[in-house]
């Protein structure tokens, strides 16, 4: 029985629902609960809330701690406080811009009458607050035929029970104390005007419970987790829940205490590639059509998954004199995503059914007058839209009997990105609304926000130009674009912060750097050839950070200690003490303030980057053609040996064999690295693809083959260290970076694009024997042996690498030469190559 003196001589004229009544309406059950270990305030509670106590003796208790005062000195007043308007819906909710005290103090008597016990308030309170209004059994049913059963069970468990998908927790005492104790990061203190408006405006929407902070020290049904707030240009603040840190390993953080073997795996990452692949598809069906982009901003997503009942305090946080339980999902939770994932799965597949349904543009046509469109209906006579070629991958937006596909949804985390013509996207953009009412709720102003967002919705201009995810989208010229905002702040920063006088640098300086160029090289994939020595230095450095703290902290070495303790047979709490020594150790690494020289290869590498910044006729962007997966145009071989390499190809009929100088021969046949002069067998099987690129690059001018449409090569060799530094970058050898820079200055100046993979030595064999030609006896090559042999060869024409550009590589891997990327960029086809014979 919940404990409900009255005064004497008053009777209580308020009936409120009974434990058992609540537990109706939500069951308990073994999944979804938490409770800290018993401890002294809890009883406290109880003893002044039945009157047990005199005077004097709360009068003791109120020395303690200034929780218990507050207590002591509130519960007699709460107790006679009426709160059944909290059952009343707030009609006029939009217009609160702070937290009324008048609601607090009577969601805390709510909580003092239920002894505390958070789940009961939410039950209590229901509505809003739990989502009582939406009705699940239509929504599941609607969804059926178009998720899969999982995503279909996890959307039920959700609505129907709540996240996370399980929680059986007793928190010791101390833990529970111990983060109670604890502050919110200081940047709650200094935003605190920006942070109380983002608590008003999620107080406001029922995403929270606010109560007197008292409540949480005095509950077994509540905790604190610190709090952070994120402020980003343009964007609007965020509450951040810090559900990971932890100050000592024997503590236990919500997002470690939170399992995750049965939450939904989350899919998003994909989305932004999946449009780049359907705007692709558009392009080939529509080659002289305006493609318009757009995107739907959904609100509250973590927001829309409920927190079951009986966890809503153990999810709840304290900032200033208020306890927040949160009754929905939270930014931070280790869970909060995947328990979007399923609601966000079954919108984008509601959307594209709903594409053929009649009627919705009209229906959605308050929100679609909300939209601006771009006066670019057609494209400027002065501009040629880039095409698109089909391939067995991608044959454009059409079906076999000639019928429109549906338009694609592609939502990452609240953004449904879209594309279209003018005469589809207004119904993908009714379908999506109509999709996301289906799932999140119709509009009701009047009671919750609307699940689109409104002021991003009014705020958007429909084009073929648009910024999505932070990259600029350009449909007419296919291509994905840095921000040129971002490239000017990156230039900034190495033009100020790391000028050519500096001398030294901290890992944190280098990290930010190193992040920002990393964005991008998502843009511009030539700025991952010319990053190694950021990288390398990177490492260096986080090296010696670790050394000098061996050498300096007792501390950082106990933690080292720690963290080589075998954990084959540890006990939990072993491993979870190793875990922490981890984290530390690479925390300590991280933020330690030793300063390293900049070396004269990083020096060169910034100037490279600084000079490419600076340079506004390098257009920072990669062709939506590089980003979509097609099937290859033309592919070719190359292999190496450490005498001579080769490289042909008949889809671009050309074939070539390469003699090294002696003292190239003697560096790559030495026992051992002397003095750093080896040349290692992936060196050149690396050199032999960039001669065969050269040779494509040269075939393409002297054939003149139409490089509009950005085609792509695949480069078979049979090493594997070649691929990856043709692929991403070397990360290892002082020659394979430098030659990444000259493979980066010749990606920049051509639109031929070369990809390279694995075969195997023994499929490998004409590029095999071409790099194995032998001399005869008069000292030239032979070349009817290797013909006769491979009749494939007979059709194609002899490239000979240039002087020059064998004279460029050959000082590379002999003189540690460090190539400008934007001299090479400008050479031109007829200096990489000629052809010294026709086909036979």
């Amino acid at each position: 029985m919940v404990a409900t003196p009255q005064e004497p001589g008053k009777k209580d004229t308020h009936v409120y629902p009974t434990r058992a009544e609540l537990y109706c309406r939500t069951p308990q059950n073994h999944s979804h609960c938490y409770k800290a270990e018993a401890e002294l305030p809890y009883v406290i509670f109880f003893l002044t809330k039945l009157s047990w106590l005199e005077e004097r003796d709360l009068g003791v208790l109120s020395t303690i701690h200034p929780d218990f005062e507050a207590m002591i000195t509130s519960i007699p007043r709460l107790l006679q406080v009426d709160f059944t308007s909290l059952k009343n819906p707030v009609m006029d909710y939009a217009s609160h811009t702070s937290i009324a005290p008048a609601r607090v103090r009577m969601l805390t008597a709510c909580a003092v009458y239920y002894d505390l016990d958070f789940g009961l308030v939410t039950r209590y309170l229901g509505g809003e607050y739990t989502a009582e209004w939406r009705d699940v059994n239509k929504i599941i049913s609607t969804c059926e035929p178009f998720v899969t059963p999982g995503v279909l069970g996890q959307m039920e468990r959700i609505l129907t029970t709540g996240c996370p998908s399980y929680l059986n927790w007793e928190e010791d005492a101390a833990n529970k104390r111990a983060f109670v104790s604890r502050r919110n990061l200081p940047s709650v203190a200094q935003h605190s005007d920006l942070v109380a408006k983002t608590l008003a405006k999620e107080v406001r929407n029922s995403h929270l419970i606010p109560m007197a902070r008292w409540v949480c020290t005095c509950s077994p049904w509540g905790r604190h987790v610190p709090q952070n707030i994120q402020i980003k240009p343009k964007k609007k603040p965020r509450l951040i829940w810090d559900g990971s840190t932890r100050m000592f390993w024997d503590e236990t953080s919500m997002n470690m205490a939170t399992p995750m073997d049965l939450e939904m795996e989350i899919t998003f990452g994909t989305a932004f590639t999946d449009l780049c692949i359907w705007i692709w598809n558009l392009r080939i069906s529509y080659p002289d059509e305006d493609i318009f982009l757009a995107f739907l901003d959904i609100s509250s997503c973590f927001r829309f998954p409920r927190i079951f009942p009986d966890l809503v305090g153990a999810f709840g946080f304290i900032v200033g004199p208020i306890f927040y339980a949160a009754n929905a999902g939270v930014f931070g939770s280790v869970a909060s995503a995947s328990s979007w994932e399923p609601f966000r799965v079954a919108i984008a597949a509601l959307a594209t059914a709903y594409f053929f349904l009649p009627d919705l543009v009209a229906k959605h046509d308050w929100l679609l007058q909300k939209l601006r469109w771009s006066d670019a209906s057609s494209p400027p006579s002065s501009m040629t839209i880039v095409r698109a070629r089909p391939c067995t991958q991608h044959k454009g937006v059409f079906d076999s009997a000639g019928r429109r596909i549906p338009t694609k949804h592609n939502i990452y985390v609240d953004d449904n990105l879209l594309a279209d013509v003018k005469a589809h996207m207004h119904q993908a953009l009714a379908s999506g609304f109509e999709a996301t009412f289906t799932i999140m709720g119709h509009p009701c102003p009047s009671l919750r926000p609307v699940a689109v967002n409104l002021e991003k919705l009014e705020e958007l201009v429909v084009s073929p130009l648009q910024i999505l995810l932070g990259l600029l989208v350009n449909t007419r010229e296919m291509t994905v674009a840095i921000l040129d905002e971002f490239r000017s702040e990156t230039l900034a920063l190495i033009t100020i912060t790391w000028h050519h006088r500096r001398e030294s640098f901290t890992v944190k300086e280098l990290e930010l750097l190193v992040g920002k160029l990393g964005r991008i090289a998502q843009a511009y994939r030539p700025f991952y050839f010319l990053m190694s020595h950021l990288y390398s230095s990177l490492a260096f450095a986080l090296r010696e950070n670790r050394a000098f703290l061996v050498n300096t902290s007792k501390r950082f070495r106990a933690l080292i200690k720690k963290t080589k303790q075998d954990m084959g047979h540890c006990v939990t709490a072993d491993e979870r003490e190793i875990n922490f020594a981890l984290s530390q150790s690479a925390k300590k690494v991280h933020s330690c303030p030793a300063t390293y020289r900049i070396p004269p290869s990083l020096r060169a590498e910034l100037e490279y980057i600084r000079r490419i910044l600076a340079d506004t006729d390098i257009p920072l962007h990669t062709p939506i053609a590089v980003i979509v997966p097609r099937d290859y145009e033309y592919a070719m071989w190359a292999d190496s040996c450490k005498q001579s390499g080769g490289g042909w190809s008949t889809d671009m009929k050309f074939w070539w064999h390469l003699e090294y100088p002696a003292e190239i021969v003697g560096r790559a046949t030495l026992a051992n690295n002397k003095g750093g002069k080896y040349i290692s067998i992936n060196t050149l099987e690396m050199a032999c693809v960039i001669v065969n690129y050269a040779a494509a690059i040269y075939v393409c001018w002297h054939d003149k083959i139409d490089l509009g449409h950005f085609p792509v090569i695949l480069n078979w060799c049979d090493n594997t260290s070649a691929c990856k530094w043709i692929n991403t970058r070397c990360k290892e050898s002082l020659i394979g970076r430098a030659l990444g820079r000259f493979f980066c200055g010749m990606i920049m100046g051509t639109s031929l694009s070369l990809d390279a993979d694995y075969i195997s030595t023994h499929a490998n064999v004409i590029a095999d024997d071409i790099s194995r030609l032998k001399r005869s006896t008069d000292g030239q090559y032979d070349h009817s042996q290797l013909l006769t042999d491979h009749p494939l060869l007979c059709s194609c024409r002899t490239f000979q690498p240039s002087k020059s550009l064998l004279t460029m590589l050959w000082d590379i891997m002999l003189n540690s030469a460090s190539p400008d990327p934007l001299i090479i960029r400008q050479l031109r086809p007829v200096t990489l190559g000629s052809f010294i014979s026709s086909p036979t």
